[in-house]
């Protein structure tokens, strides 16, 4: 009986939401995202967008691996969904590297495991989650 509490235990307690986010100290004008077309969770990049917008940061969502000439602030992305009685989004990364190529900012999200509630909330309110720890000075 013991031995089935504690996995109870450590299940529950598993399902902690987790954002790590090194913050980003500048404050673009303009950051031109490489889109990646592996990811599958489609509300994922209009929701990363929508929350440049608000911060009046403009975007630029580009294919292939050459960024355009005038993108000062490149944006890489994941995104993996999961499955618990519905799809959501479980993880993602956002990274942010300026012209020479070094990390400025970077954001990981994800939304454990076990009775972790959180893991229901919408794509646009983890990504707000991981967009305000991005850009707080």
């Amino acid at each position: 009986m013991r031995v089935y509490s504690l996995i109870l235990i450590v299940w529950i307690l598993g399902g902690c939401t987790n954002i790590q986010v090194q913050t980003l100290h500048e404050s673009p004008e303009l950051v031109c995202i490489q889109n990646n077309p592996k990811v599958i969770v489609k509300d994922f990049l209009p929701a990363v967008i929508n929350e440049f917008q608000s911060r009046g940061i403009e975007t630029y969502v580009y294919d292939g691996h050459i960024p355009p000439d005038d993108c000062n602030y490149i944006m890489t992305y994941t995104a993996r969904r999961a499955w618990d009685m519905t799809l959501f989004m479980h993880t993602a990364d956002i990274y942010i590297n300026n012209t020479k190529g070094e990390l400025v900012a970077k954001a990981h999200y994800d939304c454990g495991s076990g009775l972790n509630m959180n893991k229901y909330k919408s794509t646009e309110t983890k990504v707000n989650m991981m967009m305000q720890d991005l850009f707080s000075n």
